[in-house]
């Protein structure tokens, strides 16, 4: 079951257990990283003190992510809150990736002792909610970007991490993002995957996108899968992808190389920025629809002055409600590979 706070998970945590158990309990929590379509592309294999993560080969998206680019961000994504949860419960978490294209990384830890104070970021994992809609206009301050921004790197690739505020710029990315939703919606092949990924309210799928998650009431959460598999909404939600970037207080850009390696490196500073910003009670929305084609993601990469190729970006701001909502997870037992 994953916990609902930081401190349930800390008061459930078993401090005088096998090290084995401490680091499965410690994925309960981990798994709230975020996914494309929330589709949880991880598995893993613990022996003894060693953690083994692999991309979960069984989930296939092929046109949402032909190259598993976003499968290994969302991996990097989840390697950032298990350093984070590790950390904090004094576990010393050794990352070392994989070169391979199943096998990403290894975490070694020590057993756990007791933690006092809970860091901002861990309480941000069980805070953190990828949410859409139009932003309220109120600036974001220079020193939240500078924390946003800074971070201490593993030993992964570095990826550039920039920022932009500048109105141009994100209408330049709202237009960018909206043209391609057009383009993308016309083909009936992205629809049908997309479709298969929206879950209605009260489903009990413990993957893919619940109605809630998109500002959709139990009656439409049923009814628009079938919409968007029979129906081209590109221009809908082209419009409505244009006025939520453009009202956005700033969009965060990633670049890196284009490998696995890079990929996961741009999940584990993305992940930093986006806990930094939920700790602050800001809202993010990831928008990736402008990387799509190579030349509104070179384009996009232009705007945030990158000088990799531009990975993953999403923009921040704050919404003028709140959501008690969690997307489903699904147990870390059906994605544990027997040792």
């Amino acid at each position: 079951m994953t916990p609902l706070s930081a401190e349930d998970f800390g008061k459930g945590f078993p401090f005088q257990r096998d090290i084995s158990e401490q680091i499965r309990f410690l994925l309960t929590a981990a798994v709230r990283a975020p996914s494309t379509h929330n589709c949880q592309p991880w598995r893993f294999r613990v022996e003894n003190n060693r953690l083994l993560v692999y991309r979960d080969t069984r989930i296939r998206l092929p046109q949402s992510d032909p190259e598993n680019r976003y499968a290994h961000i969302s991996i990097g994504f989840l390697l950032h809150h298990i350093d984070l949860l590790g950390k904090w419960l004094s576990m010393a978490p050794q990352i070392s990736l994989v070169n391979g294209d199943e096998h990403v990384a290894e975490i070694t830890f020590s057993p756990a002792t007791k933690a006092e104070e809970i860091p901002p970021l861990v309480v941000a994992i069980f805070k953190r909610r990828n949410r859409r809609g139009v932003f309220e206009d109120k600036p974001i301050s220079q020193s939240i970007f500078d924390e946003a921004t800074k971070m201490q790197m593993p030993s992964f690739i570095p990826p550039e991490v920039k920022v932009v505020t500048d109105r141009a710029a994100l209408a330049s990315i709202a237009d960018a993002t909206s043209g391609n939703m057009k383009r993308v919606y016309k083909r009936r092949v992205f629809r049908r995957e997309m479709s298969s990924w929206i879950t209605p309210n009260n489903s009990t799928r413990k993957d893919g996108i619940p109605g809630y998650s998109l500002n959709q009431p139990t009656f439409m959460s049923w009814i628009l899968p079938t919409v968007i598999r029979l129906v081209n909404m590109g221009k809908v939600l082209a419009k409505l992808n244009n006025e939520s970037i453009a009202s956005a207080a700033a969009a965060f850009g990633f670049g890196a190389e284009d490998s696995p390696s890079g990929w996961l490196s741009v999940g584990f500073a993305a992940s930093h920025t986006a806990l930094t910003l939920v700790a602050h009670n800001i809202d993010y929305s990831v928008f990736v629809a402008s990387i799509e084609y190579e030349d509104t993601r070179k384009s996009v990469g232009e705007v945030f002055r990158l000088h990799q190729p531009l990975e993953f970006l999403f923009v921040a701001g704050t919404f003028p409600d709140e959501v008690a909502w969690m997307t489903p997870r699904i147990s870390i037992e059906d994605k544990l590979i027997p040792s």
